[in-house]
């Protein structure tokens, strides 16, 4: 059969791996969150829907019960200045907690111009697979991200390309964002 031929018909029906529906959101702005509030994200324990900083939130309406979502996050931001307390990031479905990181990518970059200046920023990459949702029930999706620290003296940068050190100083947005596909299995 000729590739044009099954590029035209499709896969057919009851054929699984179909994308019915893909959603993106995407945070651009580099901002420094305001102190005064804490921005805490716990280790120790299963972390609260409600902790640290919502970075991206998106709904997405299934259009299929049997169908999966596959919710995947690139997340750039940078611990509080001079605190060295730690990023945490967490992905939910809804209030479940489908994603949790810490602490575990950085990209290294000397945008100053003075070699022994390496400034952080964390990535927080985070997948997930998903199901158990209803047809025509929309799914809410969000990404949290903040601290190991409880202090409200800390501050949190988010979509930055300096990060840590780079709190104080001018550097150059990174965007944040979240896509979701909905796959018929």
């Amino acid at each position: 059969m000729a590739l044009t031929k099954v590029i035209g018909d499709g896969l057919g029906d009851g054929v699984g791996g179909q994308v019915l529906q893909c959603q993106v959101v995407t945070s651009d702005s580099d901002t420094t969150l305001s102190t005064g509030q804490s921005y805490q994200i716990v280790g120790n324990s299963t972390p609260a829907h409600d902790a640290g900083h919502t970075l991206l939130t998106k709904a997405i309406t299934p259009k299929s019960s049997t169908s999966k979502i596959i919710a995947q996050a690139r997340l750039y931001f940078a611990e509080p200045a001079n605190a060295d307390t730690g990023n945490m990031a967490t992905m939910f479905k809804d209030t479940t907690l489908i994603g949790f990181i810490g602490n575990q990518w950085f990209v290294y970059s000397t945008f100053d111009g003075i070699s022994s200046n390496t400034y952080q920023t964390a990535i927080g990459d985070m997948q997930a697979v998903t199901s158990g949702h209803s047809a025509g029930s929309a799914v809410t999706f969000k990404c949290n991200v903040g601290s190991t620290s409880s202090s409200t003296s800390y501050s949190v940068r988010v979509n930055n390309g300096a990060g840590a050190a780079g709190l104080s100083y001018t550097s150059f947005a990174i965007p944040s964002t979240l896509i979701l596909w909905e796959v018929e299995q």
